[in-house]
């Protein structure tokens, strides 16, 4: 007789295709069917959602989902509570109908599948991405909040995993699992993005790939841009993505003014956002991650590493697990674009050390970051949160 599979919910809390996103359809590609019948909630439909359908994965949407984001005012807060607990009657309904063994949510964004699965008495397992530093209270709120309802967290680098471990509740069970790649799949040659078959082939591509705010430093990246042309005027800079909230969509409209008003618009190109990162990287010479305040990994980074590009990053957070300095790439330091600037100048006046840093790139992409040890690890980890 055939062993029953269990049912195992994944829940996240965007319907993009940004590293995050990435991460889920990898790890869902790669879930062992034979054990498990995996299944989706996501806020609404969009390009994640078609991604996952297209492996045979149901996807659901909750009447509202409580995203935890930037409160700026009581209306918010109010609306978030009101949101929680709809979404909170919604889950629990489901998971008793579904008689799911695991919840996996992947984001620490989601408070409501947490509190659900405890209700229900089900094993939730917290993948946490995002290391919340400012401000500095709700951020360790947040983790302890986390801890004290996670069955187990999994954290996708050592800062994130130094984020939750200082927290006012330790967490009951942690440990890293950092986000991988299917290497195999990404080594033969990609057509660039229409945008960028028009630059000629020995100019300089220098891209910064993600969602357009603040926190990503991306004003930094333009200022580093700005005193490199000074010296380099053939280099070529990429913005490639968009802002996501209002605040970041008026963060970005102030970065394209400054472009136009520097006169650097024939340089300096928004491409908006693009699926397709290997259509980038296949353009680009160097990808930068110019976060001011530390990411929770950096996906893109190790997809620019196995696509043998140099990476240059700032050397907080994720990146410091991925990047070893001087080897892969560069790790410079936060909101620092004079020295931003040094490095990138360094890598596109030395095409030989670009060469030597990409193909150390891919090496440790397929020795380190590769999806098998990802699913290997994670494989484990549902094993033994449902004993």
């Amino acid at each position: 007789m055939k062993p029953t599979k269990s049912r195992l919910l994944y829940v996240h809390s965007s319907s993009d295709l940004w590293g995050s996103d990435r991460c889920l359809c990898h790890m869902l590609e790669r879930v062992d069917r034979d054990k498990y019948e995996p299944s989706v909630i996501l806020p609404w439909p969009g390009p994640l959602s078609q991604r996952i359908e297209s492996l045979g994965i149901r996807v659901r949407y909750p009447p509202c989902m409580s995203i935890i984001r930037r409160f700026r005012n009581p209306v918010h807060y109010a609306t978030y509570f009101a949101k929680l607990a709809l979404e909170l009657a919604w889950l629990i309904a489901l998971l008793k109908r579904e008689r799911v063994a695991i919840v996996h949510v992947n984001t620490s964004s989601l408070m409501g599948p947490l509190l659900a699965a405890r209700l229900c008495r089900i094993p939730v397992i917290c993948h946490v991405r995002e290391i919340r530093t400012r401000p500095r209270l709700v951020g360790c709120a947040l983790a302890t909040t986390i801890n004290f309802l996670a069955d187990h967290v999994i954290a996708i680098s050592s800062a994130v995993a130094r984020y939750m471990s200082e927290a006012w509740v330790k967490p009951r069970s942690l440990e890293i699992i950092h986000d991988g790649l299917d290497t195999s799949s990404r080594n033969g040659s990609v057509d660039p993005h229409a945008l960028l078959r028009d630059i000629p082939a020995d100019h300089p591509v220098v891209s910064v790939i993600g969602r357009i705010t603040y926190l990503k430093g991306v004003h930094v990246f333009v200022t580093a841009a700005r005193e490199i042309l000074r010296r380099l005027p053939n280099t070529h800079f990429l913005i490639v993505g968009t802002g996501d909230t209002e605040d970041a969509r008026q963060y970005e409209r102030e970065l394209r003014q400054e472009v136009q008003t520097s006169g650097l618009s024939h340089r300096v190109l928004f491409t908006g956002f693009v699926p397709d990162v290997d259509a980038i990287l296949s353009k680009t010479d160097v990808l930068v991650l110019p976060s001011v305040y530390p990411e929770g990994f950096g996906m893109v980074a190790i997809e620019a590493m196995s696509a043998g590009k140099p990476v240059i990053a700032t050397a907080h957070g994720g990146p410091r697990d991925i990047i070893r300095e001087g080897r892969e790439g560069f790790l410079v330091a936060p909101n620092d674009p004079m020295q931003l600037a040094q490095r990138i100048s360094l890598l596109i006046e030395n095409p030989q050390l670009r060469a030597e840093m990409g193909r150390r790139a891919r090496r440790r992409v397929a020795s380190r970051f590769h999806i098998c040890e990802t699913m290997t690890s994670l494989h484990k980890t549902y094993q033994k949160v449902v004993v």
